[in-house]
């Protein structure tokens, strides 16, 4: 049982989940090059009954094909997809909201998402522009997102960059991560904490690393005391309470 109380998720916007440029830079003149490529994206719902994938784009998708399921590939570790029930965009947050035909498990059934950039019914912008899936700065390419799942309490991973991480629940409960393989960023869940529960962590850095972790999400408890929030090292830019 994932937790028998009320559930919220600090959705923390700071950066995508996504192992690509989010918009590239136009160092010479400080402004940012209009490419339409993905955001972020993150997971809703407890580790064992994921309801919903929301994906964020950097532009305005074009309706038609933002709903398209077909455009929307998730993964098991075997390959195995997932079915999907529907695509619906929320234009005004340039969002697409994926709903799987049934709640899935992140353990046993998500390992990537592939967003199609190609093709005639290839997701693009209200403008026309296909989607910059692959990152190289041109329309057209599908972005492919992968991930690694753990469990632990403490947990303990490196960071891609060489860092040695723990985050770890006292008193009760543990923690579920969610990281990319192709950057620094995290979704953290927190899974049977009760009111007393304490969120720590820390980070030790490797002469490679840059001595700190992003965190794009954080699903716990009501009054779990979360620390590690006020910790420098682990990047929560942006952290918003959503009831669940």
């Amino acid at each position: 049982m994932q937790c028998n109380r009320r559930l919220r998720a600090l959705s923390l916007a700071a950066a995508a989940l996504v192992a690509l440029p989010l918009v590239g830079c136009d160092s010479s003149s400080g402004g940012t090059i209009d490419i339409f490529q993905i955001a972020r994206v993150v997971l809703r719902g407890p580790t064992g009954g994921v309801n919903s994938v929301e994906v964020t784009f950097t532009g305005d998708p074009n309706r038609t094909q933002a709903e398209t399921i077909s455009n929307f590939v998730l993964r098991g570790p075997t390959g195995t997809p997932i079915p999907l029930g529907r695509a619906h965009l929320l234009a005004s947050e340039r969002k697409v909201l994926l709903e799987p035909q049934a709640p899935f498990a992140i353990a046993t059934n998500y390992r990537s998402i592939e967003i199609i950039g190609t093709g005639a019914d290839a997701i693009r912008d209200t403008q026309g522009r296909l989607l910059d899936g692959d990152g190289d700065g041109a329309p057209g390419g599908n972005a492919l997102l992968q991930y690694e799942f753990l469990t632990g309490a403490p947990l303990q991973f490196t960071d891609i960059d060489g860092d040695q991480v723990t985050i770890e629940c006292q008193i009760a409960g543990h923690l579920d991560l969610l990281r990319s393989t192709g950057n620094q960023e995290h979704e953290f869940w927190i899974v049977d904490g009760t009111s007393n529960t304490i969120v720590t962590g820390g980070v030790t850095r490797s002469a490679l690393g840059d001595g700190s972790v992003r965190i794009s999400q954080i699903i716990g408890l009501d009054a779990s005391d979360v620390r590690l929030l006020s910790n420098p090292a682990f990047i929560v830019r942006g952290a918003q309470v959503v009831a669940r």
